[in-house]
């Protein structure tokens, strides 16, 4: 996939850079969000959505997720396990209350410091698990780094009953989290910074994850099935947003129904104008021209 000049994508107007994207030599979008830029949303949808426990949404968009600085924690000295507490011996680069990445080689884990001295951190219960069933000392192994997870928010619901936040994390994992439960996703391949990739979730109480690349031709590069999604429930939501984050997102949709056929996909994602458009709650092309007073909050 390319657009526009990298280092002058175009023009922007509040947080829409006005600038083609193409695909295949097909014009997919002719501006997209720049997610960094707004006071905490990046847009707001008013539309309302009332979910049933037994249903599926599925969300499409295109993403760049943009370069950030090398935070790295790379001299942990030493590091142990009690349940799902994790006690490091090390330079402390992180804050009270941060969400990190412990990652090595093929292993990575996420967490949140809950101590600077000594220096812990509240590990993801599911994922110490996995771990656990295939090695109960991989945490003594060294060789570890940690470093404060990116996060990028695909999208974000607000309901009475919790919300529900969809996000990918360290370009390695997508989190489904409704109010307090999280549910983490690991894919098969870490996201590039500057790239744009095509992604398609399926949410309910399975979930589908893939994720395309334009190399030559689109490609879909991921394809992750039937994980189970324990927290999800009924819902509803009385507004969907997206958050702020270091990256520019274009041509966002959510369906009201799943997408899983590849060549449905493949459509969806290379299609300006969508057909389905009467399965949509949200059809956002990030169309500069159809909204020229936009102000961050569209229906």
């Amino acid at each position: 996939m390319t657009k526009g000049n990298e280092e002058t994508p175009g023009k922007h107007v509040h947080n829409i850079v006005e600038s083609n994207v193409y695909v295949d030599g097909h014009t997919i979008s002719r501006s997209y969000y720049d997610a960094s830029i707004g006071s905490k949303f990046v847009v707001r949808y008013k539309r309302q959505d009332i979910i049933a426990k037994e249903d599926t949404r599925c969300l499409s968009m295109w993403l760049k997720i943009r370069d950030v600085e090398d935070n790295e924690l790379k001299n942990v000295k030493k590091m142990s396990l009690t349940d799902n507490i994790l006690t490091l011996e090390g330079t402390r680069k992180m804050d009270l209350g941060d969400e990190v990445l412990i990652s090595r080689g093929n292993v990575s884990i996420i967490g949140k410091v809950i101590s600077i001295i000594p220096y812990q951190i509240e590990l993801n219960k599911d994922m110490v698990k996995k771990l656990n069933s295939t090695s109960n000392t991989w945490f003594s192994i060294p060789g570890y780094t940690v470093e404060k997870v990116n996060n990028i928010n695909l999208l974000y619901g607000v309901s009475e009953s919790g919300d529900l936040s969809i996000d990918l994390k360290s370009s390695r994992f997508l989190s489904i989290r409704i109010g307090e439960n999280e549910s983490l996703f690991r894919l098969t391949d870490i996201l590039k910074f500057n790239k744009w990739y095509g992604i398609i979730v399926n949410i309910g109480s399975k979930v589908t994850i893939d994720i395309f690349e334009e190399l030559g031709q689109l490609e879909r590069i991921m394809h992750l099935e039937g994980m189970r999604n324990k927290y999800w429930k009924d819902m509803t939501i009385s507004n969907y947003q997206i958050m702020m984050s270091n990256s520019y997102i274009t041509n966002i949709r959510l369906y009201d129904t799943e997408n899983t056929e590849i060549d449905k996909q493949l459509i969806d994602l290379t299609t300006y104008n969508i057909p389905d458009s009467y399965h949509a709650i949200i059809n956002d092309s990030v169309d500069i021209y159809l909204d020229k007073k936009f102000t961050g909050i569209k229906g």
